[in-house]
């Protein structure tokens, strides 16, 4: 590809093309070639992005963050051909660096701040799953406290009727969980117990989440 300066006009041309076009180089014909952006460039946007994003493994597996992703990039690249237009003498300095103030990077999505909203949501993915089997859900630990961090997980007291085994039940909840984890960025862990182990409880597991459990 070749720009031809002052027009602004772009067109393709290669050296195969170059008999149907016109056998003279572009640069003897007053256009400027554009050179292809270095793949290493697109490497480290990816890399900028997904350091601001949670989860990373799975994250261009989820609508909001591809969109995301696109409008990061986008802003990336439109950046990088202002500068070169720039560079080119093609636009003045200043209309570049107006251009360029107006494309920030914009911001990674939004993370889950209202933990109990969160616990709300997943609650209702849970009595989806479990039915009437589900009897509440209590959050405990410190999002129930008030002193969680932005890495502290969201832990749930998931209190049903009657079951056989933990390990099955959770293996149940693990897509609901995973879900919200990767969505919120916020690590939702759920620990499921028969609604008689609370009458009264003896592991301390659930004394403490009894102690703190709040209903979200």
């Amino acid at each position: 590809m070749v720009v031809r300066s002052g027009s602004g006009t772009v067109e393709p041309w290669s050296e195969d093309l170059a008999d149907e076009v016109d056998e003279r180089h572009p640069e003897e014909r007053g256009l400027i070639p554009i050179e292809p952006e270095p793949s290493g460039a697109a490497w480290q946007d990816m890399a900028d992005y997904r350091a601001g994003v949670p989860f990373k493994d799975e994250l261009l597996e989820y609508p909001h963050l591809r969109e995301a992703w696109f409008a990061f990039a986008d802003a990336r690249m439109e950046r990088r051909a202002l500068r070169w237009l720039a560079g080119e003498g093609l636009i003045d300095d200043a209309a570049a660096e107006r251009a360029i103030a107006q494309r920030p990077d914009p911001p990674p999505p939004a993370l889950a701040d209202d933990r109990f909203a969160l616990a709300r949501a997943v609650a209702d993915d849970l009595r989806t799953l479990f039915g009437d089997r589900l009897q509440r859900v209590l959050v405990f630990g410190s999002s129930a406290r008030g002193d969680a961090d932005p890495e502290s997980d969201l832990d749930l007291l998931v209190v049903l009727d009657d079951m056989r085994s933990a390990w099955d039940e959770g293996a149940r909840m693990d897509d609901v969980l995973w879900r919200h984890t990767l969505e919120s960025g916020i690590v939702v862990s759920a620990l499921p117990v028969r609604a008689a182990e609370l009458e009264p409880p003896t592991r301390p597991v659930l004394i403490r989440a009894l102690a703190d459990g709040v209903e979200p």
